[in-house]
């Protein structure tokens, strides 16, 4: 889903568990993005992390 935001709702399926690596800019209303060379990650400083 490329652009797109998935909402709490939606279910995982087998991939619930999986551990995957998200990046964001620093502060408290980052948004989390799969790659960090997201066009929308506009942010000079990324962290990134690995989320469950």
């Amino acid at each position: 889903m490329l652009d797109s935001s998935l909402t709490a709702d939606v279910s995982l399926g087998p991939f619930q568990d999986a551990p995957i690596t998200v990046h964001s800019a620093k502060g408290k209303n980052a948004k989390l993005h799969a790659t960090a060379a997201c066009t929308q990650l506009r942010a000079r400083d990324v962290t990134s992390a690995q989320a469950r």
